[in-house]
């Protein structure tokens, strides 16, 4: 899944968004119809859908990216103008890549908040 966590400027979260990640919507085309394959990821998109692989790749991977910046453009929308966004996971950068979205990418986020948080519970004791 792709998570959108939104935090307001007092450090409160204030919602979210939860949508299906790139790999889940090709498996899920793979698991629900009887004759689609399981697609591999990586590489660039392909300039054309000359075959099944293809098709599957540029829709998977377009639509993905689509996907990233209408629900970024939801957010900023209805948070205000100062919204701050930070992008975080293995396919942050390449989401974002040419959807014009001012984004800060920290792909280890996740470990500084743990770092932070262990930082914390050190000082309490």
């Amino acid at each position: 899944a792709l998570t959108f966590d939104v935090v307001n400027r007092e450090g409160n979260y204030i919602g979210g968004v939860i949508a299906p990640g790139l790999p889940l919507m090709t498996r899920y085309l793979h698991e629900k119809t009887a004759q689609l394959p399981l697609v591999e990821l990586g590489g660039k998109i392909p300039a054309r859908g000359d075959s099944t692989e293809n098709a599957m790749v540029i829709g998977a991977k377009i639509g993905h990216r689509g996907m990233v910046r209408e629900i970024f453009h939801h957010i900023c929308d209805t948070t205000g103008s100062e919204t701050f966004l930070c992008a975080t996971g293995g396919y942050a950068e390449w989401a974002l890549e040419g959807i014009g979205i001012d984004c800060v990418i920290e792909k280890d986020l996740t470990l500084y908040g743990l770092g932070e948080i262990y930082d914390f519970s050190i000082k309490q004791k």
